[in-house]
């Protein structure tokens, strides 16, 4: 029986959650073992996300002596300096979830799928790969459903960044200084190291998402706010465009243009009405970006382009 080995599957972090999604999909539909190559200490059990099925872990240095050259290897581009393309005897699959996750793609790789249509960009323009575009779906978590957007806090953020948040955070306040000094406001930020259920939950608590991350290959968090009636504003990180429509469902602009981003947080404070109008929006958008869409997009990849049967 052939095997797919999912390279960081039990890593908590939203990227290998979708990686440990198509080895499901490949054990599911396809009757596939699947393995899931532990990098580090990680496992199922201390992951923040729940797995539909626990499937048998083994270590990276195992890798090279367990896979055939009939079975399957799905490993992010975060894991490129393994150069797994050029060293491993098998097919190799790369769901390209970034452009800011690795120094260069390994491109020993026979299928690149991307999650953005700017990542596809990326990789066609950096590297001539050819690849389509699979977008990544909200992950569903039993929580309450979120206070009403009129109900909750007038003038809250919540903040969410994945690096430079401190820096990034005081350069934003500066552009509110300066070009806003009338308006009031508080930032939340993000606490670390949450449950899966209470991150989404937070998601939906403040009228507003100040993101504040620059680069993104999709920016996960921002559509899940959306999922949750927030009003997203900050940086687009060029990967959210794919569902990111400015003054339409969110106020976004490209990194670093802080003062664009104040100003368009300091427009819905003064016009309430208008971020309400832009979350309404942003729900039923993001409703389009469902799991089942997900699984049918990739079941028909694995049968049209891979030749699965």
């Amino acid at each position: 029986m052939k095997k797919v080995f999912v390279v960081g599957g039990y890593i908590p972090r939203g990227g290998t959650l979708m990686a440990y999604q198509l080895g499901r999909i490949l054990h599911e539909h396809f009757g596939m073992e699947c393995r899931i190559v532990t990098v580090g200490d990680e496992s199922s059990s201390s992951s923040v996300f729940r797995y539909e099925k626990e499937f048998e872990s083994i270590p990276l240095a195992q890798l090279a002596e367990s896979i055939g050259p009939q079975d399957i290897l799905i490993a992010n581009p975060s894991f490129s300096n393994h150069l797994f393309g050029f060293r491993l005897n098998c097919v190799k699959l790369m769901y390209v979830q970034g452009y800011s996750t690795y120094t260069c793609i390994d491109g020993g790789f026979q299928h690149y799928v991307c999650v953005s249509s700017f990542v596809r960009d990326f990789v066609h323009f950096v590297y001539g790969i050819e690849a389509p575009v699979i977008p990544p779906y909200i992950d569903g978590e039993p929580v309450p459903a979120p206070p009403a957007w009129s109900s909750r806090p007038t003038a809250d953020a919540l903040v969410w960044a994945k690096k430079f948040k401190a820096e990034f955070i005081e350069a934003f306040q500066k552009s509110m200084q300066k070009r806003h000094p009338d308006l009031s406001y508080k930032l939340v930020e993000m606490p670390e190291r949450l449950s899966r259920g209470r991150f989404i939950e937070l998601m939906g608590e403040r009228r507003y998402l100040l993101a504040l991350s620059p680069v993104e290959g999709f920016g996960l968090p921002s559509l899940e706010a959306m999922s949750r009636g927030t009003t997203v504003v900050g940086f687009h990180g060029n990967g959210g465009l794919e569902y990111m429509r400015d003054g339409i469902n969110c106020a976004v602009a490209a990194y670093p243009q802080f003062d664009a981003i104040a100003d368009r947080f300091a427009a819905l404070l003064r016009d309430p009405r208008r971020g309400e109008q832009l979350a309404e929006q942003g729900i039923r958008d993001a409703a389009g970006f469902t799991k089942a869409r997900f699984e049918d997009s990739w079941v028909r990849y694995f049968r049209e382009t891979m030749g699965l049967g």
